[in-house]
C-alpha cells in the first residue's frame, strides 16, 4: 500500500522541530512555481518547484526560515499552487520505487540546467532554437541591464519593467538567463 501525503498548515510547519520543508506543486495549470526570498545576509534567493507529482524539500535551495517567512511563499500556498506536507509523511511516501525513479528524474534533469538558464519544461531541440534566434534579437539595452554589475536589483527591476512593453521574448530569455537578480530573472520568466 502506498503512503499518502499528509498536508499541514504554514502554522504547523513552523512548529515542527524538523529542519526540512516539504511541498508538493499543486498549481494547476502544471507549472514550475518561483518564489522569492531572502537568504540571512538579505539577499535575494530564487526557489524554484518543479513540476512533479512528488513533495520537495525547499530547504536544498533556501533555509526553512527565510521560506516560511516569506509573504510570497505564503501567498502561494494560500492560492492553493503549493501544498505544504508533513515531513513525516512526504519521508513515507518518498520511500516507495515510483517516488525514487520519480526524484532520480526530477534531480537529474536539473543538475543538467545551467544555474543561469530559464527552466521551462520544453523538449532540448526548442530551447535551443530558442537560444540561437534570442542571441541574434537581443536588444543592446537587455545586454546592457543584464550584465550590468553597477546597478542594484531594485534599479535593474525598475528599468526592465519600464521597458517591458518595448522588450521582445529574445530580450526577456536573454535576461532572465544572464541576470544575477532574483526579481529580474522571475519577471522575466513570467513574461515569456
Amino acid at each position: 500500500m502506498e503512503a499518502q501525503l499528509k498536508h499541514i498548515t504554514i502554522s504547523e510547519a513552523e512548529a515542527s522541530k524538523e529542519n526540512a520543508l516539504w511541498v508538493v506543486n499543486s498549481s494547476n495549470p502544471r507549472g514550475i512555481v518561483h518564489l522569492n526570498t531572502r537568504d540571512g545576509m538579505g539577499n535575494s534567493v530564487a526557489v524554484s518547484i518543479t513540476t512533479t507529482w512528488i513533495p520537495l524539500d525547499l530547504t536544498t535551495q533556501a533555509t526553512k526560515h527565510a521560506i516560511i517567512s516569506s509573504p510570497e511563499f505564503r501567498k502561494l500556498v494560500t492560492m492553493g499552487l503549493l501544498k505544504v506536507v508533513s515531513p513525516e509523511s512526504a519521508i513515507l511516501f518518498m520511500e516507495s520505487a515510483d517516488a525514487q525513479k520519480e526524484a532520480q528524474r526530477v534531480y537529474n534533469r536539473l543538475s543538467e540546467m545551467d544555474a543561469n538558464e530559464v527552466r521551462y519544461d520544453a523538449p532540448q531541440q526548442v530551447k535551443d532554437t530558442m537560444a540561437e534566434k534570442s542571441n541574434s534579437e537581443v536588444s543592446a539595452f537587455s545586454r546592457n541591464v543584464a550584465n550590468s554589475t553597477d546597478l542594484d536589483e531594485d534599479q535593474v527591476m525598475s528599468m526592465v519593467r519600464g521597458n517591458a512593453s518595448i522588450m521582445s521574448k529574445a530580450d526577456f530569455l536573454y535576461v532572465a538567463n544572464n541576470t544575477q537578480h532574483a526579481k529580474v530573472k522571475t519577471f522575466c520568466m513570467e513574461n515569456l
